[in-house]
């Protein structure tokens, strides 16, 4: 794929609040040693407010990479069993976009409530018999390879949950879709032409992963001199900060792994030489950077 300038970072929220300190936004640029946090406008990010920082973005001359810590898809044979004839991701956004268009913030109570999935979700109680639902091909990737244990996303209930914000994220990419055309594009929903030609490309991504490829344990980051330790197995750097969250910390150190996972892979975005049939559920599902593809994906 064409090599981006900078890497964009945001740890991500669902949260029913308009603002959030549960989002943060970090940049590492292609040659230079440095991440950053990018303030946000107010106090805090809210989601709203994160996708026309991205759209502002769009209008430089730089090339992007936008990983966001949230789902942008679900099992494809899942999918398959409420909506037989859907192809791509971008078409379950839009349905999300359709049932929750009056929600503000891109916040999506009503899929969650009211949609042909409602009954899939985990909402509230005890866990239901139907649980855990049929889990993404990156998620088993994933667990699989040691790189970390992804929630599911079709919980919505617990302080691990991550659920509504894959829902809110879900549709915020079809709003920016809708806003930037042809510069945006969304790996692997996208064509590899797309992707090559876009400004900004989006894709998943999973700050735990990049810890735990650092050697970091299970507990959360909130002290600078941690936070400069992990960055360094990254080879980067960040200016002191008079203090820290963990989710500040997880978009610095996902920032900074981003550009070393791209930099060190041998072209990891590069699907042409999967099978259809793997490509095809990928336009479904998505797919974690840092997870690598399964070897039977491969054409024979």
């Amino acid at each position: 794929m064409i090599p981006f300038d900078d890497y964009i970072a945001i740890d991500w929220s669902g949260s029913k609040a308009v603002l959030s300190p549960g989002i943060a936004v970090a940049k590492a640029f292609k040659d230079d040693s440095q991440v950053l946090l990018i303030s946000p406008p107010e106090k805090e990010w809210s989601r709203a407010r994160v996708a026309e920082w991205l759209i502002l973005q769009a209008a430089g001359s730089k090339r992007l990479l936008v990983g966001i810590d949230s789902n942008l898809g679900y099992s494809a044979s899942l999918v398959h069993k409420y909506l037989p004839h859907l192809q791509t991701a971008h078409e379950l956004w839009a349905l999300i976009e359709k049932t929750c268009h009056q929600e503000s913030n891109f916040y999506a109570h009503a899929f969650w409530r009211e949609s042909l999935f409602r009954d899939a979700f985990w909402i509230e109680g005890k866990k239901p018999l139907h649980f855990p639902v049929t889990r993404r091909l990156t998620e088993l990737g994933c667990i699989d390879q040691h790189r970390g244990y992804p929630e599911n996303p079709f919980k919505l209930i617990g302080a691990k949950q991550v659920g509504k914000g894959g829902l809110a994220a879900m549709r915020m990419a079809h709003f920016l879709k809708e806003q930037l055309q042809e510069k945006i594009a969304f790996w692997p929903f996208d064509s590899q032409e797309h992707c090559n030609e876009a400004t900004i490309v989006i894709l998943e991504i999973y700050p735990r992963l990049f810890l735990r490829e650092a050697n970091h344990g299970l507990s959360k980051v909130r002290d600078i001199k941690k936070l400069k330790e992990l960055l360094l197995f990254y080879k980067s750097t960040t200016p002191s900060h008079s203090k820290i969250n963990d989710h500040c910390a997880d978009a610095l150190i996902a920032a900074a792994g981003m550009r070393h996972w791209i930099h060190e892979s041998n072209d990891s975005l590069n699907l042409e030489q999967c099978s259809a049939t793997f490509v095809k559920q990928l336009r479904i599902e998505g797919w974690i950077l840092g997870v690598s593809l399964p070897v039977e994906s491969k054409r024979s």
